[in-house]
């Protein structure tokens, strides 16, 4: 084992115990006597879990956690609470503020390794799904039934950015118009056109993942000014500036070849010859380029 538990206490004595037993098992710890300290110790580090106790002084782990799942770089960590509390209410204030699990006060610390070990393999089956979709070339955004951005790869950021929506996340009008949409059950593959200022986003509507968990895909309908634009700075062709506005947008060689009535094969020869001119190797780091500089 080399994965990393940050345990987050006030009492000095169940520090001390759970230290010694998880590294004694293989793991490696950090350790905070409240949240306060742990959010600042998640600045330096990213565990791939949190033991975190419910009641502390200064900030207690409800708050801490609102706050860890706030993090792009911490939000799918799992949380795993320990509480004497044994009310139905405190229990599921845990799992509200973004727990995954809870165990009871006195430990039994069997019981804990094998539910850290079920989180832990978990959380890494999640991460493994959601590397092979960023590495997917299409912009990918992950909500839950009331919007909340659960995750969002770097192509579906750089169109929102292109956009001009940088506000926060759960203060977007975006965020609104998809919950509603939602909320007349959009069959899979259905789209919807949403206007901002003068640009076209399309959402695409991929499913439901997990229970209330939706995944969709973003993509911008590119103006003429957005093709003369990176044909001139690029020294593109039209015709190269017009097939990476479609690979920006997440569509495959075929995809394009079929838009453009074009050969797959086509493509690729004029897609070469765009990784040459931007200086890239792959199509994510064209899309990615592509997006930053009409940005």
């Amino acid at each position: 084992m080399n994965e990393t538990i940050l345990v987050v206490d006030d009492d000095a004595s169940t520090l001390t115990l759970l230290n010694e037993f998880l590294t004694g098992i293989g793991y490696s710890t950090f350790i905070a006597i409240d949240g306060e300290q742990a959010l600042k110790i998640i600045e330096t580090i990213s565990p791939d879990l949190v033991l975190m106790d419910a009641m502390m002084p200064n900030m207690d782990g409800f708050d801490a956690t609102k706050q860890l799942k706030r993090r792009i770089d911490t939000t799918d960590v799992p949380v795993i609470f320990m509480t004497g509390l044994r009310e139905t209410h405190y229990l599921l204030k845990g799992l509200e503020s973004g727990g995954v699990d809870y165990v009871s006060k006195p430990l039994n610390l069997e019981a804990l390794a094998a539910r850290i070990q079920v989180h832990l393999t978990n959380a890494q089956h999640s991460k493994s799904a959601k590397l092979a979709l960023d590495e997917s070339h299409q912009s990918m955004i992950y909500l839950s039934k009331t919007g909340e951005l659960i995750w969002i790869n770097s192509l579906a950021q750089s169109v929102l950015n292109q956009l001009g929506l940088n506000e926060p996340w759960e203060h977007s009008h975006l965020k609104k118009d998809i919950v509603l949409w939602l909320s007349d059950n959009p069959l899979k593959g259905e789209e919807k056109h949403f206007h901002v200022d003068d640009q076209t986003l399309t959402v695409k509507f991929l499913g439901e993942q997990y229970t209330q968990e939706y995944l969709f895909s973003l993509s911008i309908d590119q103006t003429k000014a957005g093709k003369a634009a990176l044909q001139n700075a690029f020294a593109l062709t039209a015709r190269e500036s017009e097939i990476l506005l479609w690979i920006a947008q997440g569509k495959s060689n075929a995809e394009v070849a079929l838009i453009l009535d074009l050969s797959p094969r086509t493509v690729n020869k004029h897609l070469e010859s765009v990784y040459r001119k931007l200086g890239v190797d792959n199509r994510t780091s064209a899309a990615t380029l592509c997006f930053k500089y009409l940005h």
